[in-house]
């Protein structure tokens, strides 16, 4: 690589740096370093357009006369590149229009200008031919992507950088890739695949443009300590020449990870505690996964020390770590009861006892556990971690005939998934510009969703939502974090063995139940991870969720469901029964469904009755569903009852009109109309007040609309 094709570092990662530590008052011994580092970026790389996507602050980082003067240096050179660029289009070849394009790129990139940064670097990469060039730019859109927190941005193109680099890219632009993949891992929390990404490249870091060394060489102790083994953190990390070179300027680095490696733990948790405080929360990129490390180390430690003993005193724990006894108790408690310990305590003796077996017999128990786990499911789930292999014996003479044959199973046994990581995103679409979702209740919604995708060691990922109208959903992704936590560190065959019980645990969260569990925020949280866990299920399955749930037996169906506040009316036990019954004629039901949803499965359309619609769109839409084949219709009300009765005897005359429909247009069979007020045509109108009135209101309200022959009102009232 020439030094013109050197990266440059834009647009800076440190400006949203610093940026962070300025939002966060519990950083605020901090914030005069981080104002004067973002005011100086912010100058020396004339970054108006990102100064203007900040909120205001108070002082101001910049008077009303620097950002003038940085605004109109923007427009200088953006006008002197604009024409630069129609010059090489005007009389140079393809390499110079490249050129131009990349510069103009490259300056949107530098001044913070996402929009147009993102579509001129695309345009450059379209327009520009040499493989390396290509590699670079995508590389740019990524940091594009750091800088502004967008996953979808970092998602994208890292993976079309991977897909490039293995065309045929060079060995600094794999080494940089590897930690740029790494970053992107850290940011979702997979700690052990970008260890394993910055030890590969810490011989050879040449990524400056995307972070410092000594940035680079803290994230790969942190992850490194946190995930490798206690062999290979010696190897890979301690004696390590280039982490050891810049141990001298992070003292806190050194001793957290060698007071672990050597057991000295009362210095171990001082040093975790200063991680804590100067490397995690102050860092943009890690401070969301604080908690989670500091939890997981302190499991480590523990897990390390009661490696060597058959039982040990609280009184001596306590020492060692150099902590109260009740400190001990209660976080050892903890992480027993979650299963992350494998010991007792004797509260009346104050005695610790690990109940680890040793590690022949642990591994032995653990084959047989997995064995029995995956016999069991292996003929009812098919799931592609148990493989059989017969073979025939040699022959054993002259007395073998061919009649004796004699055949060994052979079963591998494959390491489970489990759950790593997660990412939520608010996710939202502005429906109430256009009235598109509107009714009685939820006038003005803007149609929106808390998303969640769930991680693991492997491949294997789940993905969920749950739906919100607009403001709130911020509120539902804080919860869906929390809740999300509860499964981090669990196997997933665990988790699908019984639904139910998993259920049970999502909701389980002693203090999280005060503000739920079974209504509001952390209902709506729970549902998307639920909904991605079903879905992560699913795909292990290599099938679609619905007919993940068909293939179920009675029993795995009956135990994916929580029986918790309905055993009055239903018990396990009646539940099993019944499916029993009904599974002989399974097959054929799911025949029948089949072949209705080959033609048309039944439904209906909510699309044309949007309370915020005008008759003209009302009328268009409606009209267009019954050229798709829909017969019943559902339109919102409840807000006016003169505009609801003219909307609704509007979609009734259009549904009553012959005209309205296909030539060929058969209307539903009779027996599928009764008792349901359809009118000539077979068509049927309801509606729905999501939950607007009283009961009284609702009865008198409805009897003014019935000549338009409703079938029914739902969520009349709450």
């Amino acid at each position: 690589m020439s030094q013109d094709d050197v990266p440059v570092p834009i647009p800076n990662l440190k400006a949203p740096q610093y940026f962070f530590v300025l939002s966060d008052s519990k950083l605020s011994h901090l914030h005069d370093e981080a104002r004067k580092g973002l005011v100086k970026l912010i100058q020396d790389d004339e970054m108006a357009p990102y100064y203007a996507s900040l909120p205001p602050m108070k002082p101001a980082l910049l008077d009303a006369t620097a950002l003038s003067t940085i605004q109109a240096s923007n427009s200088t050179n953006l006008e002197n590149l604009d024409k630069a660029l129609a010059s090489a289009y005007d009389t140079e070849g393809e390499s110079e229009i490249s050129d131009a394009l990349r510069a103009r790129a490259n300056y949107l990139t530098k001044i913070g200008d996402k929009e147009k940064s993102v579509e001129a670097q695309k345009l450059a990469m379209e327009k520009t031919p040499g493989l390396g060039a290509r590699i670079d730019i995508v590389l740019t859109l990524v940091r594009i992507g750091f800088f502004f927190a967008d996953q979808d941005i970092i998602k994208i193109y890292t993976k079309k950088a991977e897909l490039l680099v293995e065309e045929g890219g060079d060995w600094d632009r794999r080494n940089r890739l590897k930690v740029y993949s790494g970053m992107q891992l850290l940011s979702i929390r997979q700690f052990e695949r970008a260890a394993n990404l910055f030890i590969d490249a810490l011989p050879t870091f040449t990524a400056s443009e995307l972070l410092d060394y000594n940035d680079f060489v803290t994230l790969t102790v942190i992850a490194g300590t946190l995930v490798l083994k206690r062999v290979d953190l010696k190897k890979k990390i301690i004696s390590s020449p280039e982490v050891n070179q810049v141990l001298p300027d992070i003292p806190s680095l050194a001793n957290f990870t060698k007071s672990l490696y050597d057991s000295e733990y009362a210095k171990f948790f001082v040093s975790l505690a200063a991680m804590e405080q100067t490397q995690l929360l102050p860092s943009r990129l890690l401070s969301p996964h604080a908690r989670y490390y500091v939890r997981e180390m302190r499991i480590l430690a523990y897990a390390q020390i009661l490696e060597s003993y058959r039982s040990l005193t609280l009184q001596s724990m306590s020492t060692a770590f150099g902590v109260g006894i009740d400190f001990i108790d209660n976080d050892l408690q903890k992480f027993i009861s979650s299963g992350r310990l494998n010991c007792t305590i004797d509260k009346v003796h104050g005695i610790v006892e690990t109940n680890r077996p040793s590690s022949k017999n642990a591994q032995y128990e653990t084959v047989v556990r997995q064995g029995d786990l995956l016999l069991n499911s292996v003929q009812s789930r098919m799931y592609g971690i148990v493989f059989t292999t017969l073979h025939k014996s040699p022959s054993t003479g002259p007395r073998d005939n061919g009649h004796l044959k004699v055949f060994t199973l052979q079963i591998h046994l494959c390491k489970m998934p489990w759950i790593n990581g997660f990412e939520t995103n608010d996710v939202r679409f502005e429906t109430s510009l256009t009235g598109d979702g509107s009714d009685a209740m939820n006038f003005d919604c803007d149609y929106s969703a808390a998303t969640v995708i769930l991680y693991t060691d492997e491949d294997l990922r789940g993905h969920g939502m749950t739906f919100t109208i607009g403001r709130g959903t911020e509120v539902v992704v804080a919860a869906i974090k929390q809740v999300a936590e509860r499964l981090m560190g669990k196997e997933t065959e665990k988790l699908f063995q019984d639904m139910g019980k998993t259920w049970d645990l999502l909701m389980g969260d002693a203090q999280l139940r005060w503000i739920g569990p079974e209504k509001g925020v952390i209902h709506l949280a729970t549902a998307a991870v639920g909904n991605a866990l079903w879905d992560m299920y699913a795909r292990s399955r290599q099938k679609p969720l619905w007919k993940l749930i068909v293939d179920m037996t009675p029993e795995e169906f009956v135990r994916s469901t929580t029986f918790r506040y309905i055993t009055d009316v239903i018990k396990p036990a009646e539940a099993l029964e019944m499916l029993h019954k009904l599974e002989s004629s399974k097959a054929e039901r799911e025949s029948r469904v089949r072949d209705i949803g080959r033609v048309l499965y039944p439904a209906y359309i909510t699309s044309a009755g949007w309370l915020r619609y005008d008759d003209r769109k009302v009328a268009a839409l409606t009209r267009a569903a019954i050229a798709s084949g829909f017969t019943h219709f559902k339109m919102k009300v409840g807000a006016n009852f003169e505009d609801d009765q003219r909307r609704a005897r509007l979609i009734r005359s259009i549904l009553n009109d012959p005209k309205s429909f296909p030539a060929d247009y058969q209307p539903p069979p009779a027996t599928t109309l009764e008792g349901k007020n359809a009118g000539p045509t077979g068509c049927v109108l309801m509606m729905d007040a999501n939950q607007v009135w009283d009961v009284e209101e609702a009865i008198e309200y409805m009897k003014g609309l019935a000549d338009a022959k409703p079938w029914q009102a739902t969520s009349s009232t709450s």
